[in-house]
Formats: structure tokens, C-alpha cells, sequence
């Protein structure tokens, strides 16, 4: 990039005629040589200002071509002049982008300038002019003193990319005027590139600030991690920055636009008219997917009454509304209100649309954060579903598709058929512990659920204290019986001595049952199990009878299910069907079984007919218990799970329709 301080003293070097003659190779050494002591300063004074002018200019690119072509008429003398460029014309040939005089549409293109866009000669130096005579016929035939009449091509921009030439049509006596004031042009030809130069740095100065300040709100922006905090900053920063009086931020809800936060506004209700007015411009604005301004720029078909609306109401203002994008996809609004007298510029336009572009994924991605995990899943269902069935009536295609998908599903995945029935758990063997003579309970050491352990344990206790007396009694008795069969021995009576003895006998046994009670009275277990009867601790000190059951004790390891399987079902069940059951009291362990036998007579259980089918149990776990009760589930074999879910309506309308 060339600066136009240093673009002007390359231009001033080119208006040395001495310097100039060294590299235009298309003017003979000679004849420079000849004239360059005569002309050693060629231009005027106003030549030369008018050069400093176009250096210089300040104005829109039109303007500048037309006074670029001035000033080279009048250096070069033309009679008339244009500027033409490669590709402004249909077929990629050479245009016309602007001439003196001004080109009439009418009348069409003077003779010379058809001829000059025709005759464009090969430019093999982008610093020279070139020349080509206009009236060749005519030469020979001119009469003495006739001007001769030439075109000069002056290169201004020539390269890969872009390919701009001058063209002058001048009448003078001589080729070797003509190739002077070709080089007289020449002093003209860095003002094109001075001018495109001086243009891009400004356009890049201006690209700058309207960049700084949309990073400086988005700086502002990106330091709230939570969605309203950020979308507050968000408003305003910008009526901050661009000095308006009222910005406010809507993102879409369902088929409709919200408005989500209003600068220096923290809680607003969706009642106030204004806010359905805001609302009403972001629709606008959103529904044509194009910026919504007011007053709207003259010859563009937008609607934007919905923004007259709003700025008749509370202005007269201005209203610039800008759609939110991400990734093709709109997701909000922004509106600003701007004073009637301060309305936005095109720099402060194009940093809106750079603020409104930059903003958009941040907005979307918070305002998505911080929504409930459930909302996120369905949103990015709907986003994936989009892409697969289109942007209208996605849940209405995705619910059909999945609907027709699961009854596919429902009707080919094998599922397995289950028997479900209640249960309760039983033991195949018990032992009775009955009191062994009558008396009264003295102590209780068990009760229901302990688990006792083979003549261990002492179950429960009689109270002993008749039998203790009962004992002395008949220990007083065999002595007295003792001594009178020493007396009759003595006496030498042989029956009395017998007789004697027989009592003593017997009073002997009646001491051993007395014992034997006394010894039982401390009952215990024969076997090792759990006891599933026998609460005697509210009966403590009550009279039992010889035989009396007190205690009922099952083994562990006879523990086994007994299921009530409701009379629907039991044609499905069979000796030798694997299942699993589950406890009320441990429902997360699952005990495995096989049935052994189903019996063949139903029975009513809570007013509905079951058959009782007898399990034995895989294990035994140490904390199942007699009388434990749940659900089992008997594996009958495969079917779907249409069947399986609807056998029991079909049987109830089968019954009811006698199918």
C-alpha cells in the first residue's frame, strides 16, 4: 500500500519530462533527446494544481472518476475523453465507466470511443501511454495544414485483477505533439491508485471502529454467566454506545417473538401495551427474516407498520430493528429507538449488524444454559428431528414416526411371557415343642422369627416348685419305707420286708418322673430352625396342660413358596417353569425357584379364585422368613409385547362377546 505522501512524490518525479523519457519506450530516444532542453517544465502552474487537487480529492468514487477525466482533458487537450474498464461491459469486453462530453443514451457511443473500446491495444507496461491514429483512411488524403487525430490509451489500474484504462481522442499537427502530451498524461496516471488507496485506509479505519466498538460491548456482554443478567448488560451497553433511548431484546417462544430485557428496565409486566407494541416490530422483523427500519430507505419492499406504530406512540423516533442468526437459524430480535434528530449513520449501522451477528450464538447458548435439563433434551430433539423431517410440524412428523416405529417394535421384539401371582413363603417340616407336664410358665426366652439352635437354647421355663415339694414328700416317704423294711428284717418277718420294699419302689419311680419333669421344665429345640409360633410372653405365670403345644420350629432349610396363580393363567403354568420372586421386605433381592407343583383344585383367596402352585426355592437366603409374602413371576415361554400387554383385555371381550 502506497501512502499518498509517498504516492506524491513518485507522481512528482513522473512531471520531470527527463526522468520520464528514461522508461516511455514508446517515444523514440531522439526526439525526447531534441525536445528536452526546450521543455524542461511542461506543465503550468494551474496544470499542476489541478494535479495536487485530484491527489487530494475528498469525495465518492463517481465524482472522482469525473474529475480525474476533467483534468486529463485538459492536460492531454482531448477533444474528448473516457475512462474504461475490462469486465464493466456484457461479455467480460470493455466499458465505458465514465466520458466527457457525457454520453448521451440516446444517440449512443461517439465514432472514436466505439473504435477506442474495439481497438484496445496489448498492454505490455503498465507506466506507458500508448497511442493509435483514429483517422488512418484519411492521412494520405488530408490537405496541408490538417490535424491528425490520435487516441491515447493511458494504463490507470492494469493487472490479474482489475484493468482500467484512460482514452483520449486529440487532434494535433504532428506524432510527435501527440506523444507529448502523452506524456503529459502520465503525470495523472497515480491518482486512480492514490484515490483507491486513500480510500481503502479510511474504509479501514472506519471498519476498525465499528469493530472496537462492537468487541467493547461484547466485552461488557461476555462477563454475566447468567442469561438475564447478560441480556440487561447486553441493552445497555448498547443504548450506551449508540445513544438510544430505548433497546430491547426478544428471542422467539413457541411461533411467537418475547421480549426478554429492555435497558435500565429490570422487571416489566407482558400486560403494558408497550411491551406488546415492542414485540409486535420484532415479529415484523422476524417473520421477513430483514432488517425493519424507520423511516424505511426508499425503494425497499418491507413491511414495517407494526415500527411506524411503534414510533407514532411513543416518539416520533427512529426504530432499526435486526434479526438474530445462528448457523441459518433465527433466534431474536433486536430493537433500538433512536431520537428523531440523532438517527443511526451507515458506520453505526454496520456495527449493529456486527454487534447483532456476534452477540447471536452467545445469547443462544446462555439463554439455552440456563434452562431446565428437560426443556435442553426437547429442544435439541427438536433440532436433530428438524434436520431429519423438516423445520414445520416437527413433533407432529416425530411423534407419527415414533408412533408407527414403536408399534413395529411392540409387534417383532420377542419379549418374555410372564405368570405374575402373589406369594407367601411356608415350611415343609415343623416341630412342635408341647409342655411336658401341667404347671405354670415360670420365664420365656424366644419368640416368633428367632432363630433357635439344637439343644442349646432353652426355649421357655415351668415353674418347679410343686415338683420340688412333690420330691421332698416322696423322699421323706422311701426313708420311712426304708426303715420299716430294716425293722421287718430284723423281726425277721420275710413279707413285711417285701412289702416293705415294693413301696419303695414305687416311691423310687415316682422320684424319677418327678426328676424327669424337673429336668424338662427347661424346654428346648430339638432341631436348629426359625420359630414361627409360640408368643408366651404375654401368658408369663398362666397354667399349661401336659401335651399343650407351646412352640411350632421349621428348619431353614425347608423353606419353600407357596403362589396363588389367579385361574386366567394357570393353563400357562407347568411342573418344571423357571421364575423369580421378590419379598415386600427386600424388594431389590430376587430369589430364583422351579415349580414342583401345581394343585389341581382352585381355592378363594381375597374373593378371587387362584390354584396354588407349590416352588422350591434355588436358595435360602438367611433373611427369608416363614410367612413373608410378594410377587412372583412364572417364565412361561416367548411372545410380543402387543400380545403380552393386551392378553388380558382381549379374554375379558372374548368372555363378554362369547368369541
Amino acid at each position: 500500500m502506497i501512502e499518498p505522501r509517498k504516492q506524491a512524490v513518485v507522481q512528482g518525479r513522473q512531471r520531470n519530462p527527463k526522468i520520464q523519457a528514461k522508461t516511455n519506450t514508446n517515444i523514440p530516444q531522439s526526439d525526447v533527446q531534441r525536445r528536452s532542453q526546450n521543455r524542461s517544465m511542461s506543465l503550468s502552474f494551474d496544470t499542476t494544481q489541478w494535479i495536487d487537487r485530484l491527489d487530494n480529492f475528498q469525495g465518492a468514487f463517481p465524482d472522482f472518476v469525473k474529475e480525474l477525466l476533467s483534468v486529463q482533458c485538459l492536460v492531454a487537450k482531448a477533444s474528448a475523453g473516457a475512462i474504461i474498464q475490462q469486465g464493466a461491459a456484457d461479455a467480460g469486453g470493455w466499458g465505458v465507466i465514465a466520458s466527457r462530453p457525457v454520453l448521451d443514451n440516446k444517440s449512443g457511443l461517439p465514432d472514436w470511443l466505439n473504435r477506442a473500446l474495439k481497438d484496445v491495444p496489448p498492454i505490455n507496461n503498465a507506466k506507458q501511454a500508448y497511442l493509435k491514429r483514429h483517422n488512418v483512411s484519411k492521412r494520405n488524403q488530408r490537405s496541408e495544414g490538417a490535424k491528425l487525430e490520435f487516441i491515447i490509451y493511458l494504463p490507470l489500474i492494469y493487472d490479474n485483477t482489475k484493468r482500467v484504462l484512460g482514452a483520449f481522442w486529440i487532434a494535433v499537427e504532428t506524432e510527435a505533439v501527440a506523444r507529448e502530451r502523452a506524456n503529459q498524461l502520465k503525470l495523472t496516471q497515480g491518482a486512480y491508485t492514490t484515490f483507491e488507496l486513500r480510500n481503502q485506509l479510511l474504509k479501514q479505519e472506519d471498519d476498525m471502529k465499528i469493530v472496537t466498538r462492537a468487541v467493547a460491548v461484547l466485552d461488557q456482554f461476555n462477563t454475566h454467566q447468567k442469561f438475564q443478567a447478560a441480556a440487561m448488560a447486553l441493552c445497555n451497553e448498547i443504548a450506551t454506545e449508540w445513544r438510544a433511548d430505548r433497546v430491547s431484546l426478544g428471542l422467539r417462544r413457541g411461533q411467537y417473538v418475547k421480549v426478554i430485557a429492555i435497558n435500565q428496565t429490570e422487571n416489566f409486566s407482558r400486560k403494558m401495551q408497550l411491551i406488546h407494541d415492542i414485540e409486535g416490530v420484532m415479529e415484523e422483523c422476524y417473520d421477513q427474516d430483514i432488517e425493519v427500519f424507520v423511516p424505511q430507505p426508499p425503494d425497499v419492499p418491507i413491511i414495517s407498520r407494526q415500527a411506524k406504530r411503534l414510533s407514532d406512540r411513543y416518539g416520533p423516533c427512529n426504530i432499526y430493528s435486526f434479526p438474530l442468526r445462528r448457523d441459518d437459524h433465527l433466534i431474536g430480535v433486536l430493537t433500538a429507538e433512536m431520537p428523531l434528530d440523532r438517527p443511526l449513520n451507515e458506520n453505526a449501522l454496520e456495527g449493529m449488524r456486527l454487534l447483532a451477528n456476534l452477540i447471536a450464538p452467545r445469547v443462544d447458548d446462555l439463554e439455552k444454559s440456563n434452562k431446565w435439563i428437560g426443556l435442553q433434551l426437547l429442544e435439541s430433539t427438536k433440532k436433530a428431528g428438524q434436520t431429519i423431517v423438516g423445520p414445520t410440524h416437527t413433533w407432529v412428523k416425530l411423534t407419527g414416526i415414533g408412533l408407527l416405529t414403536a408399534i413395529v417394535l411392540l409387534f417383532t421384539i420377542p419379549a418374555t411371557d410372564w405368570v405374575e401371582s402373589s406369594f407367601q413363603i411356608d415350611a415343609t417340616k415343623r416341630q412342635v415343642i408341647a409342655s411336658p407336664f401341667d404347671g405354670y410358665i415360670d420365664e420365656v426366652f424366644v419368640e416368633p422369627g428367632d432363630v433357635v439352635t439344637s439343644d442349646q437354647q432353652v426355649l421357655a421355663s415351668l415353674a418347679i416348685g410343686d415338683l420340688m415339694l412333690n420330691r421332698a414328700a416322696l423322699n421323706a416317704r422311701l426313708a420311712e419305707s426304708t426303715i420299716d423294711a430294716d425293722i421287718a428284717r430284723r423281726e425277721g418277718s420275710t413279707v413285711d420286708v417285701h412289702i416293705a420294699q415294693a413301696k419303695s419302689d414305687a416311691i423310687k419311680a415316682e422320684l424319677g418322673i418327678v426328676d424327669d419333669d424337673i429336668e424338662d421344665a427347661r424346654m428346648q429345640s430339638p432341631i436348629t430352625g426359625i420359630v414361627i409360633d409360640g408368643d408366651l410372653q404375654p401368658r408369663t405365670g398362666g397354667a399349661v396342660q401336659r401335651g399343650e403345644a407351646l412352640f411350632e420350629i421349621a428348619p431353614i432349610d425347608s423353606l419353600r413358596a407357596e403362589l396363588y396363580v389367579p385361574e386366567d393363567r394357570i393353563n400357562d403354568v407347568q411342573p418344571g417353569q423357571r421364575g423369580s420372586l421378590s419379598t415386600a421386605a427386600s424388594p431389590g433381592n430376587y430369589i430364583d425357584f422351579t415349580v414342583e407343583r401345581v394343585e389341581p383344585m382352585a381355592e378363594v383367596r381375597n374373593g378371587q379364585n387362584v390354584f396354588l402352585v407349590r416352588v422350591k426355592l434355588d436358595t435360602m437366603p438367611s433373611w427369608l422368613r416363614p410367612g413373608m409374602q410378594g410377587l412372583a413371576k412364572i417364565d412361561t415361554g416367548e411372545t410380543n409385547y402387543v400380545h403380552r400387554w393386551s392378553r388380558g383385555a382381549i379374554n375379558w371381550l372374548r368372555m363378554k362377546l362369547w368369541l
